[in-house]
Parts: C-alpha cells; structure tokens; sequence
C-alpha cells in the first residue's frame, strides 16, 4: 500500500469512527492531491460540530496533547494521533464547515481555505510552503517576464 492510499484508508476509518456534522480533509494532502505540493508528511481534519462520542474517542486516541502544536495559540486543534509509523493526523474542530469540495470518498477543503488558514497561522514554515505553491503556478523566471514585456498601465494583459 503506498502511502496515498495508507492516507485514503485513514481517512475512510476516521470518517466512520468519529460522528459529526462534517468530516473534511484538509491541508497538504488535498494540496498534494491538487498536484500543488509534492508530499505530505500527515493528514489534517477538520470536524465540524463533532459529538461528545466523537470527543471522547479522540481524547482516548490521543498520543500528543495539542496545546503543544497549535500555531501562535490561533489553531482550533483538539487532537493529534500518530496513525501509524509513517504519519500523525491532526483533527481541527470547527463550528461551520469551510468552503468545500465535495468527492466522490470525502470532502476537502477548497485550496483558497487552506491558503487563507496558513496566512493566518503566520508560520514561517507555512510561508514557505505558501512560495512553493505560488512556483507551481508561476516561476520567478516567468513571473518576471511577463510583468517586464507587459505594456505599463495594460491592466487587461
């Protein structure tokens, strides 16, 4: 099993195991899936409204308590859980779901959600990972020469 698949199999298992109101993948694993990243160490979850049952469980999970990751004190982090060798999941808890995209197996966060979540956490390491996305999309090189060959004041270009 390679490891999308290991990560596709977590998913699936957590989304039977925990109930709540929305179960949605996020971070750099739908970022992976979007071809914008090239891997993703862990899977990030957001549960919207999860039920007391769903709290519980994580807690008994639990094999790092989260206070200890949560980003300049702004994550909505309840739980990190190490699935297996290979990677942690951390579960986000959320009042209201955040602008989705529906699959065919799960829900995923819409990369802009993403985008503006690691603007808001204000990580250096997010930053970077922010670049790498914007070098995907466009390259210094190419970047660079488009805004040098566009006329001045051509906004249309």
């Amino acid at each position: 099993m390679n490891k999308t698949e290991k990560f596709e199999s977590a998913i699936a298992h957590y989304k039977a195991l925990l109930p709540c109101e929305r179960f949605v993948v996020t971070g750099g694993f739908v970022l992976f899936m979007h071809g914008l990243y090239p891997e993703t160490k862990d899977l990030d979850i957001i549960l919207v409204n999860p039920t007391e049952e769903a709290k519980t469980i994580l807690q008994r999970l639990q094999t790092e308590l989260p206070a200890k990751k949560k980003p300049n004190g702004k994550s909505d982090l309840i739980a990190k859980i190490q699935h297996d060798p290979d990677f942690s999941i951390d579960f986000f808890e959320a009042k209201k779901a955040p602008n989705l995209f529906s699959g065919d197996r799960y829900c995923s966060a819409t990369v802009s959600h993403i985008i503006e979540a690691k603007e808001k956490a204000n990580r250096l390491k997010d930053w970077v990972q922010l670049r790498r996305i914007a070098e995907k999309i466009c390259n210094q090189a190419k970047y660079t020469s488009v805004i040098l060959t566009a006329p001045i004041g051509d906004e249309s270009y």
